[in-house]
């Protein structure tokens, strides 16, 4: 067995498995944020960015997003674009904690709608876990696009003519 085909194989299986581990993570994310989404646009608007109006209509279209994201990470259809949008998401999570730790703001991260319990804000073991779910996203999106631009097609693949 040939050394390049046997890392090739070591790495398709730890792409599948961040793919599998992160889907699960963000459509788990969604489904309890839509068990009370009111309670996610009031965390939402804890972080003192937005208005509750816009905090209201940014919660529901989050709780999708994660969902289909979440879901295109498992079945490979449109999970480029998928990681991407996913990848700017967690820029801007990331930019939110950020400023709301430099601004001594106690809150809950929002992160799976209270699911997760959390006493007073954690935000260095939030900060960390984003990181790691960005560096996970990076891995599979580095390639992915790698694949495609290999392959000479567009994002998920499909060609620009």
């Amino acid at each position: 067995m040939d050394e390049n085909g046997a890392a090739m194989r070591l790495l398709g299986g730890v792409e599948i498995g961040l793919r599998a581990g992160l889907g699960a993570v963000f459509v788990y994310s969604g489904w309890v944020k839509a068990g009370n989404p009111a309670r996610f646009a009031g965390e939402i608007a804890a972080y003192h960015l937005t208005s509750q109006g816009v905090a209201t209509g940014l919660a529901l279209a989050l709780i999708g997003l994660e969902w289909v994201c979440g879901v295109a990470l498992w079945t490979r259809w449109g999970y480029r674009g998928a990681v991407g949008v996913l990848l700017g998401l967690m820029g801007v999570f990331l930019g939110a904690l950020i400023t709301a730790w430099a601004r001594g703001l106690s809150l809950d991260c929002g992160c799976f709608g209270g699911a997760v319990g959390s006493v007073g804000a954690n935000y260095g073991m939030w900060i960390g876990r984003d990181l790691l779910i960005a560096a996970g996203l990076g891995a599979i999106g580095w390639r992915a696009w790698r694949g495609a631009r290999r392959e000479g097609g567009g994002v998920d693949g499909m060609h620009a003519d």
